[in-house]
């Protein structure tokens, strides 16, 4: 499984981007995720490393019973997660590669917009860690 980040930016095959410039566009979507677009090319990667003092803190909400707590990529429960971070957090989920590129595609309006493209966009701001 892996972290896709999807940033707001794009460029042409002719002009490949760097992390630093797709960080600083802002994030689009995130969703954990299977390699399959990657493996076959249908992908490009433009980082699979990104330095700690760029990277935001990727957390997620996940139910667990009748709360619902922040977790890390591998569900570890940082806390409980409070009111606000349960609307901005994305759904601790695994999203299979297609429907991502679906809800891309739909956002640059190839395709219709579906509701299920929703837990993939993240909601208000990203904390960046500058440590």
């Amino acid at each position: 499984m892996y972290v896709v980040v999807v940033f707001a930016g794009t460029v042409s095959d002719e002009e490949p981007a760097s992390a630093r410039q797709a960080w600083r566009s802002g994030i689009e979507f995130v969703a954990i995720t299977l390699d399959a677009k990657v493996y076959v090319g249908d992908w490009s990667v433009v980082a699979n490393d990104v330095p700690a003092h760029t990277a935001p803190q990727l957390n997620f909400v996940e139910r667990r019973g009748a709360r619902v707590h922040v977790v890390d990529l591998k569900g570890a429960s940082l806390r409980e997660a409070t009111r606000h971070e349960e609307t901005r957090l994305p759904m601790r989920t695994i999203v299979a590669p297609v429907i991502l590129e679906l809800a891309v595609k739909a956002s640059h309006g190839i395709g219709a917009w579906r509701s299920e493209f929703d837990q993939l966009v993240l909601q208000g701001d990203v904390e960046v860690d500058r440590s």
